[in-house]
């Protein structure tokens, strides 16, 4: 196999590539036992206790999804990127992986924020420009999800091929990073809401400030 120069992974594939050795994130299978069930569980409890009325039920419904698809693809990301690490520096599509599945990961977080905050009657969680753990993750969605203009305006990193890149100590964009550990918290603020949520007559009260 042809050796990548530290150079040619750096410029001409992501930035600090070169410089990535480790990626501390656990392995988060385990945290939760319910986290390949939450839909299942919030159906089946809608179908035998009750259901939030309209538009709670659809917001948790979609709220659920969310939750147990940022567990498989934390998973995926994470074995993908240790994969990486295991071998040659030059089998990049390992790398690639395991952006798109942190990409894939980072969306459906935000979004689940998003939709949880109408479970909580929270019309924000975050001011924009706060430099909070949600700002900041607004953020890494955004370079995402508008890519295409981010990169046709130059606001990318010189040579860079991607949105967002991997470093030692989390994920990063242009414009802002989530630390390893913050994804963790991630992870547990999601699997809390997912529990809390996921059985409408366990709440008593319809989602509201004095539930919150």
């Amino acid at each position: 196999m042809t050796q990548f120069s530290s150079g040619l992974l750096d410029s001409g594939i992501a930035p600090y590539l070169s410089s990535l050795t480790e990626c501390n994130l656990p392995d988060m299978t385990d945290y939760d036992p319910q986290s390949g069930h939450w839909v299942q569980n919030y159906l089946l409890n809608t179908i035998f206790r009750g259901r939030y009325p309209d538009p709670h039920h659809q917001i948790a419904m979609a709220y659920m999804r969310r939750a147990e698809a940022v567990y498989q693809e934390y998973a995926l990301a994470r074995d993908s990127v240790l994969s990486y690490l295991s071998g040659p520096r030059e089998a990049v599509s390992k790398y690639f992986s395991s952006v798109y599945h942190f990409e894939l990961f980072i969306s459906q977080a935000y979004q689940a924020y998003m939709l949880m905050r109408h479970l909580l009657a929270n019309s924000s969680l975050y001011e924009n420009g706060d430099g909070s753990e949600f700002d900041r993750l607004n953020k890494l969605y955004n370079y995402i999800k508008h890519c295409d203009s981010k990169l046709c305006n130059g606001n990318f990193p010189e040579n860079a091929t991607m949105s967002i890149w991997l470093t030692n100590e989390g994920i990063h964009c242009m414009d802002a990073a989530l630390k390893y550990s913050e994804i963790v918290e991630v992870l547990e603020d999601i699997a809390n809401g997912a529990n809390r949520f996921g059985d409408p007559v366990a709440v008593k009260k319809e989602p509201g400030p004095e539930n919150a």
